[in-house]
Protein backbone atom coordinates (compact mmCIF):
# COMPACT_ATOMS: atom_id res chain seq x y z
CA UNK A 1 0.00 0.00 0.00
CA UNK A 2 1.65 3.35 -0.91
CA UNK A 3 1.97 6.58 1.49
CA UNK A 4 -0.93 8.39 -0.69
CA UNK A 5 -3.33 5.40 -0.27
CA UNK A 6 -2.26 5.11 3.69
CA UNK A 7 -3.30 9.04 4.61
CA UNK A 8 -6.28 8.12 2.39
CA UNK A 9 -7.43 5.46 4.61
CA UNK A 10 -6.16 7.26 7.91
CA UNK A 11 -8.12 10.03 6.67
CA UNK A 12 -11.37 8.21 5.65
CA UNK A 13 -10.66 6.28 9.54
CA UNK A 14 -10.58 9.08 11.34
CA UNK A 15 -14.25 10.80 9.82
CA UNK A 16 -16.22 7.67 10.06
CA UNK A 17 -19.25 7.19 12.39
CA UNK A 18 -19.20 5.85 15.71
CA UNK A 19 -20.96 6.14 19.01
CA UNK A 20 -19.20 7.61 21.97
CA UNK A 21 -19.98 9.12 25.33
CA UNK A 22 -18.59 11.53 27.49
CA UNK A 23 -21.10 14.18 28.92
CA UNK A 24 -22.76 13.92 25.98
CA UNK A 25 -25.55 11.85 24.39
CA UNK A 26 -26.22 9.50 21.81
CA UNK A 27 -27.94 11.04 18.53
CA UNK A 28 -31.13 8.46 18.17
CA UNK A 29 -31.87 10.84 14.78
CA UNK A 30 -28.65 9.41 13.52
CA UNK A 31 -28.08 5.18 12.56
CA UNK A 32 -25.27 3.60 12.52
CA UNK A 33 -23.86 2.18 9.49
CA UNK A 34 -20.88 0.31 8.78
CA UNK A 35 -16.89 1.70 8.24
CA UNK A 36 -13.80 0.09 7.75
CA UNK A 37 -10.52 0.13 10.37
CA UNK A 38 -7.19 1.13 9.72
CA UNK A 39 -6.59 -2.81 9.43
CA UNK A 40 -9.73 -2.99 6.44
CA UNK A 41 -12.06 -5.01 8.36
CA UNK A 42 -15.44 -4.02 8.69
CA UNK A 43 -17.06 -2.98 11.73
CA UNK A 44 -21.09 -1.97 12.66
CA UNK A 45 -21.54 1.35 13.80
CA UNK A 46 -23.71 2.34 16.62
CA UNK A 47 -25.31 5.83 16.48
CA UNK A 48 -23.00 8.65 16.08
CA UNK A 49 -22.87 10.69 19.49
CA UNK A 50 -23.14 14.53 19.97
CA UNK A 51 -21.35 16.10 22.29
CA UNK A 52 -23.40 18.49 25.25
CA UNK A 53 -22.80 22.10 24.13
CA UNK A 54 -22.97 21.77 20.10
CA UNK A 55 -26.89 23.13 20.36
CA UNK A 56 -28.25 23.34 16.60
CA UNK A 57 -24.63 22.86 15.65
CA UNK A 58 -24.51 20.39 12.05
CA UNK A 59 -22.11 17.53 11.38
CA UNK A 60 -20.05 18.81 8.33
CA UNK A 61 -19.17 17.03 5.23
CA UNK A 62 -14.98 16.67 4.98
CA UNK A 63 -13.79 17.77 1.86
CA UNK A 64 -11.40 15.60 -0.46
CA UNK A 65 -9.17 16.81 -2.87
CA UNK A 66 -8.73 15.39 -6.25
CA UNK A 67 -6.82 12.41 -6.88
CA UNK A 68 -3.62 14.56 -8.20
CA UNK A 69 -3.47 16.34 -5.11
CA UNK A 70 -1.48 15.75 -1.71
CA UNK A 71 -1.42 17.62 1.48
CA UNK A 72 1.73 19.03 2.58
CA UNK A 73 3.18 21.23 6.02
CA UNK A 74 0.24 20.58 8.25
CA UNK A 75 0.85 20.53 11.85
CA UNK A 76 -1.37 19.44 14.88
CA UNK A 77 -3.48 22.47 15.61
CA UNK A 78 -2.90 24.48 12.44
CA UNK A 79 -6.63 25.56 11.41
CA UNK A 80 -7.27 28.43 8.95
CA UNK A 81 -10.03 29.14 6.80
CA UNK A 82 -8.45 29.33 2.67
CA UNK A 83 -10.18 31.96 0.53
CA UNK A 84 -8.00 31.71 -2.58
CA UNK A 85 -6.84 29.03 -4.64
CA UNK A 86 -3.33 30.48 -4.94
CA UNK A 87 -2.93 30.41 -0.95
CA UNK A 88 -4.64 26.83 -0.90
CA UNK A 89 -2.20 25.64 -3.28
CA UNK A 90 1.35 27.87 -1.44
CA UNK A 91 0.47 26.90 1.75
CA UNK A 92 -1.17 23.06 2.51
CA UNK A 93 -2.23 21.74 -1.27
CA UNK A 94 0.24 20.12 -3.70
CA UNK A 95 -1.84 20.40 -7.11
CA UNK A 96 -2.89 22.22 -10.10
CA UNK A 97 -5.75 22.69 -9.01
CA UNK A 98 -8.22 22.32 -6.34
CA UNK A 99 -11.49 22.27 -8.29
CA UNK A 100 -12.62 24.42 -5.25
CA UNK A 101 -15.41 27.77 -6.48
CA UNK A 102 -13.89 30.51 -4.39
CA UNK A 103 -16.45 32.58 -5.35
CA UNK A 104 -19.26 30.46 -3.36
CA UNK A 105 -16.98 28.80 -0.89
CA UNK A 106 -13.71 29.04 1.47
CA UNK A 107 -12.10 25.89 2.68
CA UNK A 108 -11.41 25.37 6.38
CA UNK A 109 -7.95 22.90 6.53
CA UNK A 110 -6.87 21.86 10.18
CA UNK A 111 -4.38 19.54 10.92
CA UNK A 112 -5.03 17.39 14.05
CA UNK A 113 -3.35 14.46 15.51
CA UNK A 114 -4.27 10.93 16.09
CA UNK A 115 -3.20 8.52 18.70
CA UNK A 116 -3.73 4.55 18.28
CA UNK A 117 -6.60 4.83 20.39
CA UNK A 118 -8.27 7.65 18.17
CA UNK A 119 -11.44 6.11 16.59
CA UNK A 120 -12.24 9.75 14.50
CA UNK A 121 -13.10 13.26 14.51
CA UNK A 122 -16.13 14.44 14.11
CA UNK A 123 -16.91 18.22 12.86
CA UNK A 124 -19.80 20.69 13.74
CA UNK A 125 -20.59 23.93 12.48
CA UNK A 126 -23.61 26.22 13.94
CA UNK A 127 -22.38 28.97 11.64
CA UNK A 128 -20.12 31.00 14.09
CA UNK A 129 -18.12 27.99 15.67
CA UNK A 130 -16.39 25.18 14.67
CA UNK A 131 -15.98 22.10 16.93
CA UNK A 132 -13.82 19.31 16.25
CA UNK A 133 -15.34 16.62 18.63
CA UNK A 134 -12.34 13.50 18.90
CA UNK A 135 -13.87 10.11 19.69
CA UNK A 136 -11.51 8.41 21.81
CA UNK A 137 -10.97 4.92 22.77
CA UNK A 138 -9.53 2.66 25.73
CA UNK A 139 -6.41 1.25 25.41
CA UNK A 140 -6.28 -2.52 24.49
CA UNK A 141 -3.73 -4.57 26.70
CA UNK A 142 -0.64 -5.73 24.90
CA UNK A 143 -1.43 -2.59 22.35
CA UNK A 144 1.62 -0.94 21.33
CA UNK A 145 2.64 2.55 22.94
CA UNK A 146 0.64 5.77 21.59
CA UNK A 147 2.54 6.90 18.44
CA UNK A 148 0.53 9.92 17.43
CA UNK A 149 0.15 11.01 13.46
CA UNK A 150 -1.33 14.43 11.92
CA UNK A 151 -4.12 14.27 9.74
CA UNK A 152 -5.78 16.74 7.36
CA UNK A 153 -9.27 17.77 7.79
CA UNK A 154 -10.79 19.91 4.97
CA UNK A 155 -14.30 21.16 5.10
CA UNK A 156 -16.09 24.04 3.28
CA UNK A 157 -17.75 26.95 4.18
CA UNK A 158 -19.78 30.04 2.57
CA UNK A 159 -17.41 32.20 0.91
CA UNK A 160 -16.64 35.30 2.97
CA UNK A 161 -18.02 33.82 6.32
CA UNK A 162 -15.79 33.76 9.56
CA UNK A 163 -15.43 31.18 12.54
CA UNK A 164 -14.06 30.60 15.78
CA UNK A 165 -12.82 26.86 16.45
CA UNK A 166 -13.46 24.95 19.50
CA UNK A 167 -12.51 21.13 20.39
CA UNK A 168 -14.20 18.20 22.53
CA UNK A 169 -13.51 14.65 23.63
CA UNK A 170 -15.69 11.85 23.37
CA UNK A 171 -15.68 8.27 25.28
CA UNK A 172 -16.19 5.46 22.56
CA UNK A 173 -17.08 2.29 23.52
CA UNK A 174 -14.54 -0.33 22.24
CA UNK A 175 -13.69 -4.11 22.39
CA UNK A 176 -10.44 -5.12 22.54
CA UNK A 177 -9.88 -8.45 20.44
Amino acid sequence: MGRREVWSLLLFASTSATACHRNGHVDSASDGGTTATATGAPVTEAPRCKADGLGAAKLVKTWKPPEDCHWRGLAHGATTIVRSEAHLIAGALDCPASGIDFTKDSIVVAGHTLSPATVGIDVYDDGQKITFVSRQRDSCPKEYPPMPITVPIAFLIPAGESRTFDEATCKQAWKCQ
